[in-house]
């Protein structure tokens, strides 16, 4: 279940219990930190591939591409902070970086940090808000001084022509969500052949077009439900005309379903706006 963090302004709070749990490649605009509380899964981002046992703790930064899927039949239980651009830049000037910090480790194995990030957490339930803003404030500080620095740079491998293209592709699809799409379409704009569009989605994204298409419409329908929109609104908005489908695939992608986080958003509106 996911909530704000009410005393810490651009913090959020996400659980998720013991399951079998798959997410899709996807990017938040926020900073991710998911730390597994139970089990193992595989983790993708940037084009590389890490185990990550209980009580490791993985990153996503803001806009990088990342999704994982359980190992095995074993099921897995994490719980995430999800940290503003706005809370990131505060608490980097706070704790005197020279610049906003990035978290530069996809995987993050350490327990003075992860038992800061879990009192964090906990302390949410004590109900006492000086206490939930100092365990918060610590813990994120910590994070950052010890991991933050400037951002190592992306796969070298990427050509400068492939990473021109993609952004032509992105643009197209962004402005173009709701609409017909075609390989075609995306090689005529980038003066590419077809095949070429998708090899250079593979390797600058580590993803198809049509999962990055996915992704687009899927966080078009999450904004949709932020400005109050129904399920069956933002679903068929998305592209799905089965609600159920259309809840399945959001869990997957953002870990969440539409309902929880509508409640997440306004508790006392989401049972109106389920229909």
């Amino acid at each position: 279940m996911a909530s704000n963090h009410e005393p810490v302004g651009g913090l959020s709070l996400y659980s998720a219990p013991q399951g079998l749990h798959q997410h899709d490649m996807h990017a938040h605009d926020s900073l991710a930190v998911i730390m597994l509380t139970h089990g193992k899964k595989t983790y993708h981002i940037e084009g590389k591939h890490s185990s990550v046992l209980n009580g490791q703790i993985a990153i996503a930064n803001p806009g990088e591409l990342h999704g994982c899927e359980y190992v095995g039949s074993q099921p897995w239980a994490h719980r995430t902070w999800y940290l503003s651009a706005e809370l990131v830049t505060m608490l980097s000037v706070e704790i005197g970086l020279k610049r906003i910090a990035e978290i530069t480790h996809s995987v993050i194995d350490c327990s003075r940090t992860r038992n800061f990030l879990l009192e964090a957490h906990h302390a949410c339930d004590t109900g006492n808000e000086l206490d939930q803003e100092a365990a918060a404030v610590e813990a994120m500080s910590v994070l950052l001084s010890s991991y933050g620095s400037e951002r190592v740079a992306t796969n070298a491998l990427v050509s400068k022509a492939a990473a021109s293209r993609v952004a032509i592709y992105i643009d197209l699809l962004h402005a173009n969500a709701r609409a017909p799409l075609s390989l075609a379409l995306l090689a005529e704009h980038a003066g590419v052949g077809r095949y070429q569009v998708i090899r250079d989605f593979r390797q600058v994204l580590h993803m198809s077009p049509g999962d990055y298409l996915r992704y687009v419409r899927l966080k078009n329908a999450r904004q949709l439900l932020r400005n109050g929109a129904t399920l069956i609104e933002a679903a068929m908005d998305a592209g799905y005309s089965d609600q159920s489908h259309f809840s399945r695939v959001f869990k997957r992608v953002f870990g969440y379903t539409p309902s929880h986080y509508l409640s997440a958003i306004n508790p006392k509106i989401a049972t109106n706006r389920l229909n």
